[in-house]
């Protein structure tokens, strides 16, 4: 009888001491690992609203403004950029050009009869043996232009800047030459038989100058060259 209560004391202590040791295990947590930390997305800049380059129209070729200026059988090319244009043996009878920048162009031998090129601009052009009869150069620009050997009879010159032009052999037959500037011309105009110039008219320097009764003309455009008085318009006409 003692045998079996003490077993059963061992028996109880043993039953006490693995059931406290299995709580314990039991209670002890292992800590849940962290999540991981998320980075948060760059902000993003909206890109800059662009503006679309204007078209830009090119310019139209001379070609294409030529083209332009025939129309109805005339052919009117006034106030056009026609600069360093090549119109060679060009028939442009009674064109008009008209304040056209045609300066360095190449005329040469071109018909320009009857031709409106009222204060255009032909500095430096070509005109060597053009035909610019009874044209009206009413203002232009002619400096240092080559007008060797071209027909200018009965031209308007009337304000015309020829300084510097190159004036030999040009026929200048009963042309109006009032208030036109010939100052430094390489070569004399060979005929003005015809032509009116008046005391607003600016001859050459340096090449022995001589007082009239209307204003001063060049020895060498008087000498053997006669001359009568215009005294209603205030000039002479050379004979």
């Amino acid at each position: 009888m003692k045998c079996s209560a003490a077993g059963f004391l061992i028996l109880a202590m043993f039953v006490s001491a693995c059931s406290g040791g299995a709580t314990e295990t039991a209670t002890t947590d292992t800590a849940a690992p962290e999540a991981p930390t998320t980075t948060a997305a760059p902000t993003t800049t909206a890109a800059p609203t662009t503006t679309a380059a204007p078209t830009t129209t090119a310019a139209p070729t001379i070609d294409e403004q030529l083209s332009a200026c025939s129309k109805d059988g005339a052919f009117d090319c006034s106030y056009r950029e026609l600069n360093g244009l090549d119109l060679r043996l060009g028939q442009l009878i009674e064109a008009d050009f008209e304040r056209a920048d045609l300066s360095g162009a190449n005329l040469e031998g071109a018909n320009l009869s009857g031709a409106n090129l009222e204060r255009a601009n032909l500095s430096g052009a070509n005109l060597k043996e053009a035909i610019l009869m009874d044209s009206n150069l009413n203002g232009a620009d002619l400096s240092g232009a080559d007008l060797s050997g071209a027909n200018l009879e009965g031209a308007n010159l009337t304000g015309t800047d020829l300084e510097g032009a190159n004036l030999r052999g040009t026929d200048l037959t009963a042309t109006d030459l009032g208030y036109t500037t010939f100052d430094n011309n390489l070569f004399f105009p060979a005929n003005l038989k015809g032509a009116f110039a008046d005391e607003n008219t600016i001859w050459p320097y340096g090449r022995g100058n001589q007082t009239s009764t209307v204003g001063i003309f060049p020895t060498e455009l008087i000498k053997g060259t006669g001359y009568a008085v215009d005294p209603e318009r205030r000039g002479v006409i050379f004979d």
